[in-house]
């Protein structure tokens, strides 16, 4: 008896659930479709996504572009007795676009045995949550009568296979298959109507599958929980060679619902949807600017495909791609983000394309969506996430803040300055230029494409902070933007590399130093380099955004090492691979990328290396790059790459075909096809060629750093000696100076800032508070309308009334402590020289110096090693105060119990601050951290302190490693991630230095810490 009624809210006996997954399909698609939807047409009633794989359907997406909830759909075919074939193995496939101004794809599935051959055409109900394919059926042997044809469906609703419920149900169309879970429905039908249907879990279905054993299907009509399969069977009738049938799944968040849209969609010819489904497509190419170099299809799959990933619930939201990633090793058991996430480089990279080919509409909704969803408090944005903005990885790009200011510069979205370009702008400005992660997602440091997005989103976001009045923001942006520009050189060329002879840029520096020696780890499984030996084009965006011309010889020299190294010569022409040493693709044999592999040539290279050429073309050709393929040859290698549903891979397979992992030389891997970064790219690139230029550089940029519009100092700037006015509720440093009257002038001391105009005879002055002891830098600004900018850096001193200092010139320990073995520690890194410690009438200052100090891991303190520890005891008495160390396992004499800590450290849990001697928290504090002096500054409010340092209080300075939020062990043996030299493997001192007692040893110390007192 077929169960009738029963809701999602069913549950399943366990002991009847299928807990082994199925895994999802191969990433490598076909075909693409869904039903155009125009957000200001109202709201959308069509919500499914599909995807075409192998001859067959794979997953749907349903109710946006994040959920897939269908692993595949396979028809299998009979004759009842001798033989059963799959489409996935026994016939051989062709897709097809079948017009080139509608998503329309077509499957032709013939049978190797030659007896049959099956046409499906697919498209989405424009009017609801349905899928529909029109099966065409050809006997090529005798008649359809002959043949009997199985649907074989798979259902993953909510991304997870293993809590589905199956079971067979009536409906105005027939006998129909349907699956939900708690929070989705499916409905399978048919016209005609299946004449048997049955449902059965995972491990039944392995058993019949595998030895092909459809005759002896059950019939069941029960419930099946857990891991399910539909089978719904057709027998053909007739004596012809020739019969069809419309096969529909439609999806809903309630049972009823879900049969009411599959008995809608059914009743209506699939002729008719099919024309409202085209016609919808047609519209919207109609609108687009025409291909005149490109291929006409190719072009307009491109632009349709982009269209199709776009989310109808969140317009704007373009995802990257709609497959998982080497899907067909990678189970079912739990919602995964594959490439349907949200990636804002991707998602700009896209906008710019659809600017240039006339889709404005969709290119302001995705700047919206940026905006109004995905930008997070603090300006910045995250490195990818689900549709509602909340972040899946956690890493930071800056070049992923810097888009989206360059996309509302390209759209002139004046109107998105205030909430959008200068936050992002603030950001930028504060957390620049070294990123956590640069465009590939892996490495931190200075990045020759990250700077290139920097500079120009700063020179940008200038020129509408200027259009919006914010002149203050303006000239510090130019102010960053040309230091930046000038240094990008020395952070990112290479001069004495192994790779040539002659400087060439690399792809990322952890240091401000390329030729320092250091080795950087490349992820995925690529081990430790030298990063002089480790290159990728990523400083062609030098020449895209306008700050290099392309015929700088640094730019040209560079790519012959490029060619040199991550050139891959396929029949069409050149491809590129990201970098040498990549680890992100299939290993050599084929086996899926694990977390490790081979990295393979991409497409989306040839894009960047043709706008490249085109910019050349119209250079002065001072310098000629050592290959020249031309852009339009660079255009063909694209389409090229396509596969045969006009869709670009992420990837191409370099090497000898391997048809058991269902690898190609020369076509798309396991890892995304398509890539929607790739087909915009491939857009980009034709109307670039057509416009003879690269049409999205910004003007702004390229008059200032390759024209050279506006040159420096055409303005006065003269400034008087810095003096400190000193009162009750503070300290200030006064500026004075002279520059061309009206013009705004503004001043740049660490993360603040301020900003005058200028007097009638050019006269102005600042009040800076004191913040800091020791050498304050400070930026003095001023710039005019035209966009020319004078600058100078001042240097004061600031010493207050109390000031006490310690020298640490050696640590004294019994036995030295070993940093651990991985290269990013450096000599000096935990290495104490010298506290001061002073006071003024409104905050106590202390100044800690190390032997090395960088910032590799991005800390937001400004240190990513050390933890810093400074405990106070203001009475030296016995008994008072706290005499155990936070987490270092050593403690005080008894008369130097502590009263304050101070913990400054570089993860990223907020821990720094002052604490109190019962461990509470007591307040932040401000630190500045002068990477050149190596020198951590601190200050605290005096009333938090409790006073003012003086005589009789004591002092103790730990220096210890940080890790996750902990402190880093300290062991008997160092290894990659702890240090060596301890005590004890667990029980052990946990620090690396302290600032000791005159004529004291350590080790004799650690049960009984004396204090150094202000004498």
């Amino acid at each position: 008896m077929c169960s009738e009624g029963l809701s999602n809210s069913f549950i399943f006996n366990d002991r009847n659930v299928q807990r082994t997954a199925f895994n999802w399909t191969s990433a490598a698609k076909n075909g693409i479709g869904t039903a155009i939807h125009q957000p200001e047409d109202g709201q959308c009633p069509s919500h499914v996504w599909f995807t075409l794989t192998d001859g067959v359907l794979t997953e749907v997406y349903y109710p946006d572009v994040a959920h897939p909830q269908l692993q595949q759909l396979e028809l299998w075919v009979t004759d009842g007795s001798s033989f059963i074939d799959r489409e996935l193995e026994d016939m051989y496939h062709e897709t097809r676009l079948v017009k080139e101004d509608a998503l329309l794809y077509e499957q032709i599935n013939t049978a190797k045995n030659g007896k049959y051959k099956i046409r499906k055409e697919w498209i989405a109900d424009p009017g609801r949550d349905t899928v529909l394919v029109h099966i065409h059926f050809e006997a090529l042997v005798g008649t359809v009568r002959d043949y009997q044809l199985w649907v074989c469906a798979k259902p993953i609703l909510g991304g997870n296979s293993l809590d589905d419920v199956a079971t067979v149900q009536l409906a105005k169309c027939g006998s129909i298959l349907a699956a939900w879970d708690c929070n989705f429905s499916l409905t399978i039908g048919a016209t005609p109507s299946f004449q048997r249907v049955t449902v059965m879990d995972g491990r039944a279905w392995d058993t019949f599958a595998s030895s092909r054993r459809l005759f002896e299907f059950p019939s069941q009509c029960g419930l099946i929980g857990g891991n399910v399969v539909h089978l719904g069977m057709i027998q053909w009738d007739g004596d012809g060679s020739f019969s069809s049938l419309t096969l529909a799944l439609s999806f809903a968040q309630q049972m009823d619902i879900a049969k009411q849209m599959l008995d809608e969609s059914l009743s209506y010819s699939f002729s008719d949807l099919k024309n409202q489904y085209e016609q919808g497509w047609r519209a919207y190419v109609k609108n687009l600017r025409p291909p005149i170099v490109a291929h006409r299809q190719q072009y307009y799959a491109a632009a349709m495909v982009i269209r199709a990933h776009e989310d109808k619930q969140q317009p704007g939201a373009i995802v990257a791609s709609l497959s998982i990633l080497w899907g067909t090793h990678l189970p079912a058991d739990r919602p995964i983000g594959g490439y349907h996430l949200i990636w804002p480089r991707d998602l700009c990279e896209v906008a710019s394309a659809l600017v240039l080919i006339g889709d404005y509409p969709t290119a302001q909704r995705v700047l919206a969506y940026l905006d109004e969803v995905l930008q997070r408090q603090d300006g910045s944005f995250p490195q990818n996430a689900w549709l509602d903005g909340s972040p899946y990885w956690t890493g930071q790009q800056l070049d992923e803040t810097a888009f989206p200011i360059l996309l509302a510069y390209q759209l002139q979205a004046m109107h998105r300055y205030e909430s959008l370009v200068k936050p992002a702008a603030e950001y930028l400005l504060k957390h620049g230029p070294i990123t956590e992660q640069e465009r590939w997602e892996e490495n931190s440091g200075y990045s020759p494409s990250t700077l290139a997005t920097l500079i120009a989103a700063l020179v940008v976001a200038a020129e509408m902070a200027y259009q919006a009045d914010d002149k203050e923001l303006a000239i510090i942006c130019l102010k960053k933007a040309d230091e930046w520009e000038n240094h990008i050189e020395s952070w990112t060329l290479s001069r004495k590399g192994t790779l040539a002879n002659h400087p060439y840029y690399i792809r990322i520096s952890d240091s401000p130093n390329p030729d320092d020696g250091h080795w950087i780890e490349l992820k995925n499984g690529g081990g430790w380099h030298e990063k002089t030996a480790v290159v990728d084009a990523g400083f062609l965006e030098l020449v895209r955004l306008g700050i290099r011309p392309a015929d700088d010889l640094s730019i040209v020299q560079s790519l012959n090492v490029i060619d040199q190294k991550l050139i891959y010569h396929s029949p069409s022409g050149p491809l590129w691979r990201r970098y040498n040493g990549d680890g992100y693709g299939e290993y050599e044999d084929g086996r899926p990328y694990d977390g490790a592999g081979k990295g393979r040539p991409w497409p989306l290279l040839c894009g960047e290396r043709g706008e490249y050429e085109i910019a050349w073309l119209s250079s002065q050709r001072r310098h000629s790059p050592p290959n020249f393929y031309t852009p339009m040859k660079l255009l063909r290698v694209m389409e090229n790459s396509a596969n045969e549903g006009n869709l670009i891979p992420e990837q191409i397979w370099d090497q000898d075909e391997l048809p058991l992992r269902g690898l190609r030389r020369n076509a798309g891997t396991g890892s995304a096809t398509p890539l929607i970064w790739a087909m915009a790219q491939y857009l980009r690139l034709a109307v670039c060629i057509e416009e003879e230029r690269v049409v999205e550089m910004p003007e702004a940029v390229k008059k200032r750093y390759i024209d050279r519009q506006y040159p420096d100092s055409q303005i006065p700037l003269s400034l008087h000696p810095i003096s400190i006015i000193d009162s009750e509720t503070e300290s200030i440093f006064l500026i004075q100076g002279r520059t061309e009257a009206g013009v705004t002038v503004v001043v740049l001391h660490h993360d603040e800032r301020f900003s005058t105009v200028a007097d009638t005879e050019g006269n102005f002055s600042f009040h800076v508070p004191v913040r800091m002891m020791g050498q304050h830098q400070m930026d003095i600004m001023a710039c005019n309308r035209s966009y020319s900018l004078a600058s100078q850096r001042m240097t004061a001193w600031y010493r207050p009334t109390h000031y006490y200092t310690w020298t640490n010139p050696d640590s004294r320990l019994e036995v030295p402590i070993l940093y651990p073995t991985q290269p990013v520690f450096h000599s000096g890194d935990f290495q104490l020289l010298s506290v001061a410690v002073g006071a003024d009438k409104q905050r106590a200052y202390f100044d800690v110096e190390l032997g090395h100090l960088d910032n590799p891991w991005l800390g937001p303190s400004g240190i990513s090693k050390q933890v810093i520890d400074i405990y106070i005891d203001m009475d030296g008495q016995n008994g008072s105060g706290q005499i155990w160390t936070k987490d270092l396992q050593v403690c005080f004499a008894p008369e130097c119990g502590w009263e304050k800590m101070i913990r400054v450290t570089g993860n990223w849990h907020a821990d720094s601050g002052l604490y109190n001697c019962d461990w509470s928290y007591s307040c932040k504090v401000d630190i500045w951290v002068e990477d050149t002096s190596r020198t951590i500054h601190i200050a605290i409010p005096l009333e938090k302190l409790g006073g003012v340092p003086n005589k009789g209080w004591g002092f103790m300075v730990f220096i210890a490693g940080e890790e996750y939020g902990r402190i880093r062990p300290v062991r008997k043996v160092p290894g990659d991630w702890h240090f060596g030299g301890g005590k004890d493997e667990v029980w052990g001192p946990q620090f690396v230095d302290w600032l000791v007692p005159t004529n004291s040893f350590s080790g004799s110390t650690f049960s009984a810490l004396p204090m150094l007192r202000i004498g």
